[in-house]
């Protein structure tokens, strides 16, 4: 399936977890082309995402230096973390690699 029309279906929230690692891979990892390139971040980010949340964690306890690196992201991938967060069930296997 082309790429165009996987961004299609993903933006009509019609993708499998396949396919959005295969967005991802696509956007982080293959040359771009010129009239796909908007996407690139929000790719790039669910992508760094993904990565993350498959990676083991230490539990932290709130400090005020944790606060501060919560604050310290931008606004829109604060936003977009949030939304993921609440819109995937805990068991979601999409962002796993």
């Amino acid at each position: 399936m082309k790429i165009d029309e996987l961004l299609d279906k993903y933006f009509e929230g019609e993708t499998s977890c396949e396919e959005e690692r295969e967005l991802r891979r696509f956007f982080t990892e293959e040359e771009v082309p010129e009239h796909l390139q908007t996407y690139r971040p929000l790719f790039a980010y669910l992508n760094r995402e993904a990565t993350s949340m498959a990676e083991p964690t230490e539990e932290k306890s709130v400090t005020t230096e944790s606060a501060k690196e919560v604050h310290s992201e931008s606004l829109p991938a604060s936003i977009a973390h949030s939304m993921l967060s609440a819109a995937l069930p805990p068991d979601c296997s999409c962002f796993s690699g």
